[in-house]
């Protein structure tokens, strides 16, 4: 079964999709990017962006749809993990001070 990694990265394929920092998807075999995401520089009620760096048929056994599925996830996953972090941070300050 091929493999794949989420990294965080702030190379070109990040800034390309206007962020400073993000991740890339990587092929653990080849070190290719697959997918990008970028985190958004501005708030714009946007979170991010996200963009694919390969075409059709190109992801191997594993499957396109079943792969972006569970790279979207993943996303998902680590903003909802941000938010919370954000969240508590606020929470104690806030009692901190008060």
């Amino acid at each position: 079964m091929e493999r794949f990694e989420w990294r965080r990265g702030k190379g070109h394929e990040v800034q390309e999709l206007g962020g400073s920092k993000g991740m890339e998807l990587r092929r653990e075999r080849t070190g290719q990017v697959v997918a990008v995401w970028a985190h958004s520089r501005w708030t714009t009620g946007k979170k991010g962006k996200m963009a694919w760096r390969v075409g059709d048929g190109e992801l191997g056994e594993m499957g396109d749809v079943m792969l972006e599925v569970l790279a979207v996830l993943v996303v998902l996953c680590v903003l909802e993990k941000e938010r919370r972090a954000a969240n508590a941070a606020n929470a104690s300050a806030a009692s901190a001070g008060g």
